[in-house]
């Protein structure tokens, strides 16, 4: 799992489009002791669905 800024980071998208894609059913949170953490797998799905 990554945190929120590591996979805004990485992504290249903002905190706010994380959390947006997250509403979306795109990506998939946790919390971890108060912590909102992204699971990797959902986001190397995120980006690989990305159009080129």
């Amino acid at each position: 799992m990554l945190s929120m800024q590591l996979a805004s980071e990485l992504s290249a998208l903002s905190v706010a489009s994380v959390y947006r894609a997250s509403d979306d059913k795109r990506l998939v949170l946790r919390k971890l002791y108060g912590r909102t953490l992204v699971v990797t797998s959902s986001l190397i799905d995120l980006l690989n669905s990305a159009e080129p």
